[in-house]
């Protein structure tokens, strides 16, 4: 069933993919927006398939590969380095698919919109338990999100999905402006752990 899931996905992307050649501009990135998105769910059930658990995602493995889409697929090249703490924490299905919604709305915006102006730049993901809940902190050294758009109902899609999905898991959000913008979630699951130790970037390619 998940690759049967994750072969439609992908038919999608691909007729997006299509549909962009002829766009410019504002429709060109709606279209990549949409991309990354059915992208992150279709990763999702490649992982699952691809696992002898066929019910939960390993974050852990996860993420570093979904970032490492996101930064290919938006062309950032060394401009931005990206920076990922992640414990080794397994979650179901329908919690792992509006967290990675949330990843890949907070990153993109961070690439399109916390540099400008500047050559490099630092985007950070985080995750990790706390007692009983999972922390997601996702957060740059850019130039920071407009103060509007912190106190009150922001324009911005990718803010008003944020918000939306935080809502569907029951976290709780908090959007902050200190030295870059700073985006955490808390939630609560009963996660399968490892143990306590977070794994890198670094440590995760290197363990394959």
């Amino acid at each position: 069933m998940h690759h049967r899931v994750k072969n439609n996905l992908h038919k999608v992307v691909c007729l997006l993919e299509s549909q962009a050649i002829n766009l410019q501009d504002d429709a060109l990135h709606a279209i990549e927006n949409c991309q990354h998105r059915i992208y992150a769910m279709s990763l999702i059930h490649q992982k699952l398939y691809q696992s002898e658990d066929i019910e939960t995602v390993n974050m852990a493995i996860f993420l570093p590969e979904f970032i490492g889409y996101l930064k290919d697929s938006t062309g950032t090249g060394n401009k931005i380095y990206f920076e990922l703490e992640v414990d080794l924490i397994k979650v179901e299905v329908s919690l792992a698919i509006p967290l990675s919604l949330i990843i890949n709305e907070a990153v993109t915006n961070a690439i399109k919109y916390a540099f400008q102006g500047r050559t490099n730049g630092i985007i950070s993901i985080k995750m990790y338990t706390s007692g009983p809940k999972v922390k997601l902190i996702i957060s740059d050294n850019g130039i920071g999100i407009q103060h509007d758009h912190l106190q009150g109902p922001s324009n911005s899609l990718g803010l008003k999905l944020i918000r939306g999905l935080a809502d569907d898991i029951n976290g709780s959000l908090e959007i902050q402006n200190r030295n870059g913008t700073s985006i955490m979630i808390e939630f609560q699951i009963e996660p399968v752990t490892y143990n306590n130790d977070a794994l890198t970037e670094t440590e995760i390619a290197r363990n394959g």
